[in-house]
């Protein structure tokens, strides 16, 4: 697989001992797709569609009457917004039409509207400032900063750590005084 941000990268034919290796365009590795329209179309149609999240968002509904919101909203947290969560960090540089297919496809406000018990045309805006919770495009805006902070500060593996690029300061040998 070549990585590469040229459009029609220069590929070169390998071989390993003596097999020649194929070339392929995406790979699976812990899970993740290293292809980012991979990554985001696996989300939208294996994560958040039946039999994953469309079929705990029924189960949450079908507990409403049953379980205070705050059981409900326990539910959710747990079983519901990890699938959204998911390496959210990667693969949200993807292109912007394949992060707005994923904001179009709603699983998360219908799972809002079922804690609070709102009808089905509030406003996102609105049913987000009712509920309290984040939107996940911004959940997935915070968890970037955090991983930033985290390799800025070290509280990362070394490996991580390594693939950040020096800081200007430590390789421009100029100070420049700024009063």
């Amino acid at each position: 697989m070549t990585i590469s941000n040229q459009y029609l990268p220069q590929t070169f034919l390998l071989k390993f001992g003596d097999v020649t290796l194929q070339e392929t365009d995406s790979h699976k590795h812990l899970g993740l797709s290293l292809l980012f329209k991979t990554i985001a179309n696996g989300i939208c149609i294996s994560k958040l569609s039946y039999p994953n999240v469309i079929f705990l968002i029924g189960r949450l509904h079908s507990l409403k009457y049953r379980f205070s919101p705050k059981s409900l909203e326990i539910m959710y947290k747990s079983f519901i917004l990890p699938h959204f969560d998911f390496s959210d960090v990667v693969w949200d540089n993807c292109i912007q039409k394949l992060a707005d297919d994923l904001e179009k496809i709603g699983l998360d406000s219908d799972a809002l509207r079922i804690i609070i018990g709102t009808a089905r045309h509030i406003s996102h805006d609105k049913l987000y400032d009712e509920s309290g919770f984040t939107p996940v495009k911004e959940r997935r805006r915070r968890h970037k900063i955090i991983l930033h902070f985290k390799l800025v500060t070290g509280m990362v593996p070394l490996y991580l750590i390594d693939r950040l690029p020096q800081l200007v300061s430590f390789v421009n040998p100029y100070h420049r005084n700024i009063r």
